[in-house]
């Protein structure tokens, strides 16, 4: 008698709890009809935004590369240019001898390269930029 009581009363809780959570599920649903679109645009954005923002310092920088790729080189040539006529006339380099702070620039520009390269060449950024859903998608599962 005692546990079909309490057998009543814990369907009970249950049907209400039942109700309760189907009326709790309606108002969900409506507030996704309401709002899903623009929260769902305002999402594809901010992929988006985030996928340019990760591209936008290595073209800065490739483009600052290459502007001072254009300005220091051709001075590194003539520079050498320079002291090969120098060890001609005097059998020796001249004092100040740039070779050394121009190999060090010359390093400089490859790391520099390599990094632009490995932040353009971010298959996922790119995907962010072209298709913010299966971005969000990944973002979403962890992967």
């Amino acid at each position: 008698m005692m546990s079909d009581a309490l057998d009543a009363k814990v369907v009970e809780i249950l049907d209400k709890s039942q109700v309760a959570i189907a009326a709790f599920a309606d108002q969900l649903g409506d507030l996704a009809k309401q709002y899903g679109p623009d929260v769902a645009d305002a999402a594809l954005q901010m992929a988006r935004i985030d996928a340019l923002s990760g591209l936008i310092i290595p073209c800065v920088l490739f483009v600052t590369l290459i502007v001072g790729a254009r300005i220091i080189f051709p001075r590194y040539w003539k520079y050498t240019r320079d002291i090969e006529a120098n060890l001609k006339e005097r059998g020796s380099f001249c004092q100040g001898d740039p070779t050394a702070f121009f190999m060090m620039v010359t390093g400089a520009y490859t790391v520099a390269t390599l990094t632009v390269f490995f932040f353009a060449t971010n298959l996922w950024r790119w995907v962010g930029l072209f298709e913010p859903k299966l971005w969000l998608a990944k973002r979403v599962l962890g992967l």
